[in-house]
């Protein structure tokens, strides 16, 4: 999963939803904290558990149970992911969709399909545009496709496939000059206060 969880659920957070038992809402999301605490904890088949009692949800929370599934289904070591992974890829919340490009552009890179793998890390880039981690395995499914090919014919979803195969290219070579830029105007730049007025 995305960043880290917490160790504890916080005590007014746990009060609240112990007075709403029968809200539908409130134990979707206590059983959300449930297995994101079994998850960060490592008992996956907890959280397993808890993913599942809200599995037949559809719409937002449907994709976000995907997503949560397909990540335990992952650390067990079971292809059932991939799936889970593709059905949360269609949800709204930009955080869930974002994870969902990622993961499958993971996926497809460990599994040898550099097309596809370049394909999803570029609709996560185009998400997280800031993400360092998106960036350089975008760059690498590039070199991959560069290396199985003399041409890679890399074209968007949606594209003519007439793009020239140069095209990739050009975006690492832009993310590349942007990072350095903003890596030297932070490295020559004097900290606060230190400037002497003569």
């Amino acid at each position: 999963m995305k960043g880290s969880i917490r160790a504890g659920i916080p005590p007014l957070l746990f009060l609240v939803l112990l007075l709403l038992p029968g809200c539908t809402q409130a134990s979707f999301h206590l059983k959300m904290l449930q297995g994101a605490y079994a998850y960060s904890r490592g008992h996956y088949q907890d959280a397993l558990v808890a993913y599942l009692s809200f599995a037949d949800l559809e719409g937002e929370e449907g994709s976000v149970i995907a997503y949560n599934l397909g990540t335990v289904y992952h650390a067990l070591g079971d292809e059932t992911a991939f799936a889970k992974w593709k059905q949360a890829e269609s949800a709204r919340d930009p955080e869930t969709r974002f994870s969902a490009f990622y993961n499958l552009g993971l996926y497809y890179y460990d599994h040898g399909e550099y097309q596809n793998a370049y394909l999803y890390f570029l609709q996560a880039l185009r998400l997280e545009p800031d993400d360092r981690d998106v960036r350089v395995n975008l760059e690498l499914a590039y070199l991959k496709l560069s290396a199985f090919s003399a041409a890679p014919q890399v074209s968007e979803p949606g594209g003519t496939g007439d793009e020239p195969p140069e095209r990739g290219i050009y975006l690492l070579d832009y993310l590349r000059k942007k990072e350095q830029a903003r890596w030297k105007a932070r490295e020559f730049a004097p900290p606060e206060g230190t400037w002497q007025d003569w």
